[in-house]
């Protein structure tokens, strides 16, 4: 049975990260947290464990998932404070397990491919490791040289070997060039196209988008979720009659939304968020709580949790990218 290592470790380098307000792997993805995709992808494979590596958002994780009852993956946890790296992290938290088959990937990551068949294809090649690759962003061609990792790979226990015990390791600069150069065989999986990965406000609002394409593209249905008005809305939601809303659109439990609001999608409100009367969301992402005053107008912004703009006026949100105006 294989057993699963998420990379959840991040580092706050600018002061609009994303990270400086939420834990990444805790990012809220169509009002569910990112890791929740991760996790649901990799039980569908029948992936039944997996350690969550972390640094200093350990316990927020931690705190969140519990011991991943609820999400049918039996949860372990590895705190990361020294920094040892991607490598190293797979190399440590492999210890918790005596699994001989290893999937590691990016939290930031949310996966579109087969996990069975790319686990199934490794084993077939006996391979010590198997990297997912695509087309780097922007690339054209069937260039080789083109390729770049997409954030998933698949390791033989025995690749791990190769990782120190102690300072920082990575995957791609590290262990794979280690594996070439003692004789193991790394093959390439190639997808067609890099998976979403969140790593800024343009990547998490395309992220939001792509949520979104999948639930409207099934019809899903989700606790408390209905369709309304062509909109994936809690039942809990008043929307005024005269708000005017143009999908694809997800509204969270509690929300309200005054007449003349208008509503455009790709954008997701999370719970208790308040759209004022003759305001406009497009392309936006409100999180828990917040309020958007009468004829304000959000453009293409993170709204973090709680954060409220008033009518006639015009607020940075936790320096966050906004764009606010009347």
């Amino acid at each position: 049975m294989p057993w699963a290592i998420i990379l959840a470790g991040s580092h706050v380098w600018q002061e609009d990260s994303l990270e400086a307000i939420c834990p990444r792997a805790l990012l809220p993805i169509a009002n569910l947290p990112l890791i929740h995709y991760t996790l649901a992808w990799l039980r569908a494979a029948g992936v039944r464990a997996a350690t969550v590596c972390s640094n200093d958002a350990a316990l927020l994780i931690q705190d969140c998932l519990l011991d991943g009852a609820a999400t049918g993956v039996e949860l372990y946890y590895y705190a990361d404070h020294i920094p040892r790296g991607p490598a190293g992290c797979a190399r440590d938290a492999a210890l918790a397990s005596d699994a001989d088959l290893l999937v590691v990937l990016e939290a930031a990551v949310l996966p579109e491919l087969d996990l069975k068949a790319l686990i199934a294809a490794h084993q077939r090649s006996q391979a010590a490791a198997t990297v997912v690759v695509s087309l780097a962003d922007g690339e054209r061609g069937p260039a080789e040289s083109c390729l770049s990792p997409v954030g998933l790979y698949v390791f033989a226990r025995s690749a791990l070997e190769h990782v120190p015990r102690s300072g920082f390791q990575d995957i791609k600069e590290t262990l794979i060039p280690r594996l070439h150069d003692a004789g193991a065989l790394v093959v390439g999986h190639r997808v067609a196209r890099p998976f979403p990965r969140v790593r800024g406000r343009e990547s998490y609002l395309a992220a939001q988008a792509w949520a979104l394409e999948r639930i409207y593209a099934r019809r899903l249905t989700r606790d408390g979720y209905q369709w309304r008005r062509d909109a994936y809305v809690h039942h809990t939601a008043r929307l005024a009659e005269r708000a005017r809303l143009v999908p694809p659109l997800m509204i969270g439990p509690g929300v309200h939304i005054e007449d003349d609001a208008v509503l455009v999608g790709p954008s997701v409100l999370d719970r208790r968020c308040v759209v004022g009367r003759g305001a406009i969301i497009e392309r936006s992402v409100l999180w828990e709580g917040c309020v958007v005053g009468a004829r304000v107008v959000v453009d293409q912004a993170v709204l973090a949790t709680g954060v409220s703009i008033s009518s006639g006026a015009v607020r940075q949100c936790l320096a966050m990218p906004t764009v606010a105006r009347n």
